[in-house]
């Protein structure tokens, strides 16, 4: 089967900026010594030998593989088996990983509508659906079929997706931490049946692999050779290919185009599909010639709207868990961290780029309150009322420990946060990430409750194999709407004539 430019990629390494603050995090966790110097290590999925049978194959191989919530990750963002018999009782041989003619079923779970995955989901799924012969469609009750759903940066260990590679059997995950296009389509072609190019067994007959230019011992893993049988020539520019420059050190590449003895430079990696993928699936899907083109926007959105119509008009049943419907609302707020009780506010009311962000005991007054903003793309900006200036992580930074402060707008991605809800146990809220690098947290601990205690990124580490430390959550407890940013607007806009009075 056909592969491409893998989109996902392991968090960078990020180092403490100070053992002093490090330490007091960790004493108000109440962890012990041991406990700090194994976590103070740089945050990355952790890395593991296991012993996995993958679609296509009859026998058992040893794989390095990182752990990704809940899943085993190969080379990035292919789930694999995590048990031996998982792997017995499923029975994949050869040739019965691609789906059956027909329709392939996918479900969307609410949060990738709430967070504005949505709108590339569908755009990719209509692409496959008008370009080849694999044909999507809304599941309705199916039993093998194609489960997407949200998880956010931390969750994931990554920006970008994971998915099984072909039809598994029973309800299989596609998860996205990115509303990328092009991850997206790539997340399903995974999904089809399709592997990463630069992976494929016959790969070093047509690329090198610089493995002194990778950038860690840690990233080696992800050029392993994968299963699965390669289908027409090698492609360069499929978009399940890696870029030339994936998981390098700064300024270098980690592959390069060979032909023969002769190694140089070339595009690698396609932001979307290519005429070899395209051809691909075709031919790997030829029995669907004669399906119907489906819908499937209109038909799921259908779907979807009675499904929200019967819910709410229906009888009220009794959770547990109480997990909100809808996104954070545009509007004038005041955030509460919910650990401690005390309230977000730039320090000292300064107007000046630069000041913190702190928590405080709630004073009613403009630095206490904040302009919340969704931006599309599952992303918001938040900007103090008091300045009018931005959260942002300070200096465009990804480490831990760095700073968020307030400054002038800039379109970069240290100004845009998701805002996602967690359920994690005792302090369900909303969680506060950037999108460069990570979610929100007091700097000295959960449940510091010293007014002025500065807020900081930090990425929680885990805890052991499944779950992360405990992190910081917040509430949104809006004030009023978002002001009108011009007066009269519209009579302002260009060309429009304002009609006199004749008075």
């Amino acid at each position: 089967m056909i592969t491409g430019s893998m989109y996902t990629t392991p968090l960078p390494k990020k180092e403490n900026n100070s053992l002093i603050l490090f330490t007091m995090k960790f004493l108000k966790l109440v962890c012990c010594c041991l406990f700090f110097f194994i976590q103070s290590s740089p945050a990355q999925l952790p890395v593991s030998l296991q012993k996995v049978k993958l679609p296509g194959t009859t026998e058992y191989r040893d794989i390095y593989v990182s752990r990704s919530g809940n899943d085993y990750l190969m080379n990035g963002d292919i789930i694999v088996d995590q048990h031996i018999k998982k792997a017995v009782l499923q029975g994949n041989t050869p040739g019965n990983y691609t789906w059956p003619k027909g329709y392939i079923p996918i479900e969307i779970e609410d949060s990738v509508f709430m967070f504005g995955f949505d709108a590339n989901l569908y755009s990719a799924i209509e692409f496959l659906n008008n370009n080849t012969r694999a044909k999507f469609k809304p599941r309705t009750n199916e039993t093998d079929y194609i489960y997407v759903n949200y998880m956010s940066t931390m969750e994931l260990g990554f920006s970008g997706g994971s998915s099984w590679v072909g039809r598994q059997g029973g309800r299989q995950s596609l998860s996205l931490s990115t509303s990328s296009y092009r991850t997206i389509l790539h997340e399903l072609l995974h999904a089809l049946g399709f592997w990463h190019e630069q992976s494929r067994p016959d790969r070093d007959n047509y690329v090198e692999i610089l493995w002194d230019n990778i950038a860690s011992e840690d990233n080696k893993h992800n050029f392993q050779l994968e299963a699965g049988t390669p289908n027409g020539p090698y492609d360069y520019l499929s978009i399940m290919h890696y870029s030339s420059g994936s998981f390098a050190k700064q300024g270098t590449v980690t592959l390069r185009c060979k032909s023969g003895s002769t190694i140089s430079d070339c595009p690698m990696g396609g932001s979307d599909m290519s005429a070899g993928d395209l051809k691909g699936v075709n031919d790997a899907y030829w029995y669907n010639t004669s399906t119907p083109l489906v819908a499937f926007k209109s038909d799921y959105e259908k779907m979807r709207q009675s499904k929200l119509f019967k819910e709410n008009t229906g009888p009220v049943v009794k959770t547990t868990t109480s997990f909100p419907k809808e996104p954070i609302a545009n509007g004038k707020y005041k955030i509460r961290i919910n650990h401690t009780g005390k309230y977000l506010a730039i320090e000292g009311a300064s107007k000046d780029n630069g000041a913190r962000l702190v928590q405080w005991d709630y004073v009613d007054q403009a630095n206490h309150q904040f302009y919340v903003r969704n931006i599309g793309g599952g992303y918001y900006d938040i900007s103090a009322v008091h300045s009018k200036r931005y959260l942002n992580a300070a200096g465009q930074s990804k480490a831990d420990n760095t700073a968020v402060i307030q400054w002038d707008f800039a379109n970069q991605d240290n100004v845009k946060w998701r805002i996602y809800y967690s359920n994690q146990g005792g302090k369900p809220g909303w969680v506060i990430e950037n999108k460069n690098a990570s979610p929100i947290q007091l700097q000295s601990g959960l449940l510091t409750s010293q007014n002025g205690e500065p807020l900081i990124l930090w990425m929680p580490k885990r805890q052991d194999a499944n779950d992360y430390e405990p992190f910081q959550t917040f509430s949104f407890e809006k004030i009023d709407e978002l002001p009108m940013s011009e007066t009269k607007l519209y009579e302002q806009s260009p060309g429009m004539k304002i009609k006199k009075s004749n008075r």
